[in-house]
């Protein structure tokens, strides 16, 4: 069976997500800090009237946070029943595999800080991480957005 993952840089590193858990792909646009906020959570958009915290994958991998560019995109999705919006460098492919080249993460890499890791595929020009979108947030930090979304909520 066929599948897709969208494809994405975050400094130098490849990592994908799969199609099925995003909803859309949007330029970076003015987020509004939200004082506080864990420091992954960059703040928060208005995108078509939804609130959506912006979740910054450099911090969320221990990298230095960069200024935005051109190339800096926001993708869209959910985790855990959260709109989300993840802060990337920038996309670059829609790829189209077959279930079975993706191979489990080594269980030498497997640890609570790195349940994102889903699956590993070859993409032909190196590597990708693919995303488990329900083990990007750690049970703290899921908490922990969800009561600022509930405060900006309230707030408005």
């Amino acid at each position: 069976m066929t599948e897709q993952k969208v494809l994405f840089h975050v400094d130098k590193e490849l990592y994908g997500l799969d199609i099925r858990y995003v909803r859309g792909i949007e330029k970076y646009v003015n987020i509004t800090p939200v004082p506080n906020a864990p420091d992954y959570i960059e703040g928060i958009i208005n995108l078509r009237g939804e609130i959506i915290p912006i979740f910054n994958l450099r911090r969320k991998f221990g990298l230095e946070k960069v200024r935005p560019t051109e190339e800096t995109k926001l993708i869209i999705s959910n985790s855990q029943g959260i709109p989300i919006a993840f802060e990337v460098d920038c996309v670059s492919e829609i790829l189209t595999m077959e279930e079975e080249s993706a191979h489990k993460v080594p269980a030498i890499v497997r640890s609570d800080k790195t349940d994102y890791a889903g699956k590993i595929i070859n993409t032909g020009k190196g590597l990708a991480i693919i995303l488990d979108i329900n083990g990007i947030f750690t049970k703290e930090e899921k908490q922990m957005v969800e009561k600022t979304l509930e405060r900006t909520k309230e707030q408005s």
